[in-house]
């Protein structure tokens, strides 16, 4: 070894790891991005090195919104008037053509004459 040394740049802000202060660099475990503690954009904020794994913000932002690797998808939560409407329309439905629509292509049909309706265009 020729005795030197690499510095870190924050992935933050930027700068060189400055060696004349005593301020920790954390690695993260997602990427290897480098960052000043005092830098780090955790909530709360880090006064010392945390214990186990860390991620810089790039990564957090990567894990935020997904499970497994997949988007997570939000359903509709129906009021109970709308889940009797949707019912009631099924049983209609079902009756008139003699085959029974599931509860999905129900709200589909209903969500769709709504925005019909709210559209002006009957």
């Amino acid at each position: 070894s020729d005795g030197s040394y690499e510095l870190s740049t924050c992935c933050e802000c930027g700068q060189l790891e400055d060696r004349s202060v005593d301020i920790p660099i954390l690695l993260c475990d997602g990427c290897d991005n480098e960052c000043h503690l005092t830098c780090a954009k955790d909530r709360p904020k880090l006064t010392k090195v945390p214990e186990g794994d860390w991620y810089c913000s790039t990564c957090v932002k990567k894990r935020k919104g997904t499970t497994s690797g997949k988007k997570t998808k939000k359903s509709k939560k129906l009021t109970l008037e709308e889940r009797k409407r949707l019912d009631a329309e099924k049983a209609a439905t079902a009756s008139a053509s003699g085959s029974a629509l599931s509860t999905e292509e129900v709200a589909g049909l209903v969500a769709s004459s709504e925005k019909k309706g709210a559209d002006g265009n009957n």
